[in-house]
């Protein structure tokens, strides 16, 4: 089912930080930054506090939904819906590998590569 179609549900809660050291964009997921705050764009094997609401210029304040549903964007091989997603390079999403993994959260819709999909965040911690 198409994002068109099945739209991101319910209220997310949605912290607000400041955007650290460049513009962000909505759907793509970001990392805790140097300060309280403050976040950046999240990277490979690194562990995503949440993915941005609404783009952003660097130092303005920016929501990034923490719990809920919201739009987030694909990396290099897609998603389908019930994948588990973690981050892989410029702060999109891929499926994740298992358990072992710092995920996200669960793609809700279906996205090719670079494409937008539901994602419901739930932020896991990785066992190891």
């Amino acid at each position: 089912m198409a994002k068109a179609t099945r739209g991101p549900k319910g209220t997310p809660f949605i912290n607000t930080y400041r955007a650290q050291s460049s513009a962000l964009t909505r759907g793509y997921a970001v990392k805790q930054g140097t300060a309280d705050d403050q976040c950046v764009l999240a990277s490979t094997a690194e562990e995503a506090i949440g993915i941005v609401a609404e783009s952003a210029l660097e130092n303005a304040l920016v929501g990034i939904v923490q719990d809920g549903e919201c739009i987030a964007i694909a990396g290099t091989a897609g998603v389908a819906a019930g994948n588990w997603v973690k981050v892989e390079s410029g702060g999109k999403l891929v499926v994740s590998a298992g358990e072992d993994t710092a995920n996200i959260g669960r793609a809700r819709t279906t996205a090719d590569a670079d494409g937008e999909f539901v994602l419901f965040v739930r932020e896991v911690k990785k066992r190891s």
